[in-house]
């Protein structure tokens, strides 16, 4: 990640992150696939006072998809979404305010 300080009172920040996808083929479910691997961030933040700051953010997970490759049955179990692929793809974002006393 970086931060610049395009003033002084005004940041603003970026960032990126590889993550190997951890899930196996053969147990990837459509319920929650935790399938994401490349990530990135955006944020701003201003200092109206010495006191008070103001930040925002933008965090995405890039679209990643995986083919559950079990041979599916009726017995439960990450079997029976064999042959079915999930996709995933986040974004959020936030926004905070930071008071110091």
């Amino acid at each position: 990640g970086a931060e610049y300080h395009a003033t002084e009172k005004f940041v603003v920040r970026a960032g990126y992150n590889y993550g190997k996808n951890p899930v196996p083929s053969s147990t990837v479910m459509p319920l929650f696939p935790a399938i994401t691997e490349h990530h990135i961030s955006f944020g701003l933040g201003y200092d109206f006072t010495p006191n008070l700051t103001i930040d925002a953010s933008l965090e995405l997970a890039l679209e990643n998809s995986q083919k559950n490759t079990s041979k599916g049955s009726a017995q439960g179990g990450t079997d029976a979404f064999g042959g079915s692929e999930s996709k995933l793809s986040i974004m959020t974002y936030g926004l905070g305010m930071t008071y110091k006393f």
